[in-house]
Formats: C-alpha cells, structure tokens, sequence
C-alpha cells in the first residue's frame, strides 16, 4: 500500500486488483501517540508513532490535507491522584 496526497485527499493506493480508496476521517489518540484513520471503503489502519516527534508530524501532515471536521480527538482520561 502507498500513500500520497493529491487534490486534498489522502490516498491509499493498493495492488491492481483494488481500486484506490482515500482518508475519510482520522481519530487521534494523544495518550497512546496512535492516529486510526478511516478510508472511503471504511477500512481502519492504526498509526502508531513511536516518538513524540513523529507523532507531531502526522498529526501536522493530517492538519494540512484533512478538513477540521474530519479530524477527531478521543476524550484524555485522566487518573484521579489518591
């Protein structure tokens, strides 16, 4: 699979047997650094990013392609210190 960007969509581009589908959406996790995005077919594939720095980078890179409204972040749970 292969991903470019091309007219303001995020394409997924397959083998020969599967037409091209692109990024509908993106959930955004901060605690787990993971970004699950979501295609046109609605197949999911989770990023998970290694680094802080990589993580800033695909969620920049999904800022600049992908409408606000197409961006999701999960709710930060957060323990309660006893």
């Amino acid at each position: 699979m292969i991903l470019s960007c091309y007219n303001n969509h995020i394409w997924l581009h397959h083998s020969m047997d599967k037409e091209d589908e692109w990024i509908m959406r993106v959930v955004v996790n901060i605690g787990r650094r993971t970004i699950l995005c979501v295609s046109s077919d609605g197949d999911e594939k989770l990023v998970e990013c290694d680094s802080p720095q990589e993580f800033i980078n695909v969620v920049e890179f999904c800022k600049t392609v992908l409408d606000p409204e197409d961006i999701f972040y999960e709710e930060v749970k957060v323990a309660r210190a006893r």
